[in-house]
C-alpha cells in the first residue's frame, strides 16, 4: 500500500533509507558510518593558490583597504556607492598574511565577505548554529563553542552537526570554572559577533555576565536566540515541536482533531536565517555609528511570520484552511494525487488548465490509476499545467536537478569520514562556490584559537 506524501516524509525522517544514513541536514555512506574514526586531515592537503594568485589576492586587498582608507570617516560618507563599501570593507576585515581573523588554510574558495568578521558561536542544537553557518557562508570566520568532550547534540546526530558547523573553528571551553570564563571573555573581547542561545538559568549558573562582556567590547554585537521571547512562557525550552503546538501549526496541518507533526525544523532554520539577518544589519549599523548592538530573535515570533496570511484579519474574512491526517488538497484542482507509481502535486489555477486538467486525470482520476507519474507530468506539461512528481527523502539526494544545480557540498568530517550536505543557499556575481568543506573534531582548534585571542598585545 502506497502511503500518502505525508506519511512517506515521516517515514524517511524517522527511519532513514537502507542505502545510506542519512538525516535531515546530511548523509553519509554506511562503510563510512560503521566504520566511525577519529581522523586529523592536515589543512597543508588542501588545494592552495600558487605565489601568483597569492600576490594577485594580496595586492586587490591592499587597494580595497587603501581606497577605505581614502573615504575617511563612514559619517561623511555620502554616496550610497561608497558608504556599501565601507561596510563591505568593515566586513571583509582585510588583514596581513599570518594576522588573526584569516580563514584557516583549507579555504581557499572566493567567498563575498572574504576574510570576514569574528562570530563566536556559543549556540547549541538547531536555530543558532544554522544562523552562524549562514554567517559563515557569508564570509565571517565562526568559532563555535562547545563544552569539553563537544556539544551533546553532535553525539546524538553527527550528519547534522556536520552540515550545521562545517568549517568552523571547534573551540571547547569549560564555562562552569573561572578559566573557562576568562578564555570565553576573551574570545567575546575579540569578537565582532557573539550568537548565543543560553536560557537565562544558564547564563545565572555559569556565573556569565553577558551584558559585562558587552561592556567590555562596545563594538560587539550581540545576538540572543531563545524560544518564546520576554513573555510568560520565556523560561519554557524552544524545541521546534512545542512551537508547532502553541503556534497553532500543527492544528493547520491536521485539524483540531487530529493535529499532525512537521519533523522538518521549519522554525529553526527560520529562527536561525532571521538572526544572521538581524546580525548582518547591526553590523551594518555598527559601520555607520561605530557601537554594537543586541539582536533578539525567537522561535514564536518565526511561527506566527510563516503563518502571517492566516493570522491577517479582516471584516468578513473566510476562515483559513485546516488539514486533516493524511491532507492532500481541497479541491482536484489544487492537491496532490496519485499516479499508478507515485504521487504528483497539481497547481491548474486558470480555467483553462483546470480543463486540461480535468482530461488528463479522467473521471474520478481514473486514468491516473493505469498512468506512471513520468507520463502524467509529461501530458500535464504539454498542456500548460503546472505539475510535478513528489518525491521522497531518499529520491531527493540522487535529484538530476538538484546535482545540475550543484547543490551538494562533500564534508571532510575527522569522525565520520566524508558527509554530503547541502552546499549555500545563495549566488553572487565572482563569487566561486565552495565544493569542498572540513568539520573538525571536537576541541580541534581550541589551543591555536585562544592562543591567537589571549596572545598579550
Amino acid at each position: 500500500m502506497q502511503r500518502s506524501p505525508a506519511a512517506s516524509l515521516f517515514w524517511n525522517w524517522s527511519l532513514g533509507r537502507p542505502a545510506v544514513a542519512n538525516t535531515e541536514f546530511g548523509e553519509i555512506a554506511p562503510d563510512q558510518a560503521d566504520s566511525v574514526r577519529a581522523r586529523n586531515r592536515d589543512d597543508e592537503a588542501a588545494p592552495q593558490l600558487d605565489a601568483a594568485g597569492q600576490d594577485e589576492a594580496h595586492h586587490r586587498a591592499e587597494a580595497q583597504r587603501d581606497r577605505v582608507v581614502a573615504l575617511g570617516n563612514v559619517e561623511q560618507v555620502d554616496d550610497q556607492a561608497d558608504a556599501v563599501l565601507v561596510v563591505i570593507a568593515e566586513l571583509k576585515r582585510v588583514a596581513e598574511p599570518g594576522a588573526p581573523h584569516q580563514r584557516r588554510a583549507h579555504d581557499h574558495v572566493q567567498r563575498l565577505l572574504e576574510h570576514g568578521v569574528l562570530v563566536v558561536d556559543a549556540t547549541k542544537f538547531l536555530a543558532g548554529p544554522f544562523g552562524c553557518l549562514v554567517l559563515q557562508d557569508l564570509g565571517a570566520r565562526v568559532v563555535k563553542v562547545d563544552p569539553p568532550g563537544g556539544e551533546e547534540f553532535r553525539g546524538v546526530a553527527g550528519a547534522s552537526y556536520c552540515a550545521l558547523n562545517r568549517d568552523k573553528d571547534q573551540v571547547c571551553v569549560d564555562l562552569k570554572t573561572p578559566a573557562g570564563r576568562d578564555q570565553f571573555a576573551a574570545l567575546v573581547g575579540s569578537a565582532d559577533a557573539l550568537v548565543e542561545n543560553m536560557a537565562r538559568q544558564v547564563a545565572e549558573e555559569l556565573q556569565l555576565d553577558l551584558e559585562a562582556l558587552r561592556a567590555a567590547n562596545p563594538r560587539l554585537v550581540h545576538c540572543h536566540l531563545d524560544g518564546w521571547g520576554h513573555g510568560p512562557l520565556a523560561d519554557t525550552p524552544g524545541f521546534d515541536p512545542l512551537l508547532q503546538a502553541r503556534s497553532g501549526l500543527m492544528v493547520a496541518q491536521g485539524g483540531t482533531d487530529t493535529p499532525v507533526i512537521q519533523p522538518m525544523s521549519l522554525h529553526d532554520i527560520g529562527t536561525g536565517t532571521l538572526a544572521a539577518f538581524g546580525t548582518v544589519v547591526a553590523l551594518y549599523e555598527r559601520a555607520r555609528s561605530g557601537e554594537g548592538q543586541r539582536v533578539d530573535v525567537a522561535l514564536s515570533r518565526t511561527s506566527v511570520v510563516y503563518q502571517a496570511g492566516e493570522y491577517t484579519t479582516y471584516p468578513d474574512r473566510p476562515a483559513p484552511r485546516v488539514g486533516y491526517i493524511d491532507y492532500v488538497g481541497d479541491d482536484t484542482a489544487h492537491r496532490y494525487v496519485e499516479a499508478s507509481d507515485g504521487w504528483i502535486g497539481v497547481c491548474a489555477d486558470t480555467a483553462e488548465q483546470q480543463h486540461a486538467w480535468d482530461a488528463v486525470r479522467g473521471d474520478d482520476d481514473a486514468a491516473l490509476a493505469t498512468t506512471t507519474v513520468g507520463e502524467v507530468v509529461d501530458a500535464c506539461r504539454a498542456a500548460g499545467i503546472p505539475a510535478i512528481a513528489v518525491l521522497g527523502r531518499d529520491e531527493v539526494y540522487t535529484s538530476e536537478a538538484l546535482f545540475a544545480d550543484e547543490s551538494w557540498l562533500i564534508v571532510d568530517d575527522d569522525d565520520l569520514g566524508e558527509v554530503r550536505v547541502m552546499r549555500s543557499y545563495s549566488e553572487w556575481d565572482g563569487v566561486t562556490p565552495q565544493t569542498r568543506a572540513a568539520m573538525h573534531a571536537a576541541g580541534r582548534d581550541t589551543d591555536a584559537v585562544l592562543q591567537e585571542v589571549m596572545a598579550p598585545p
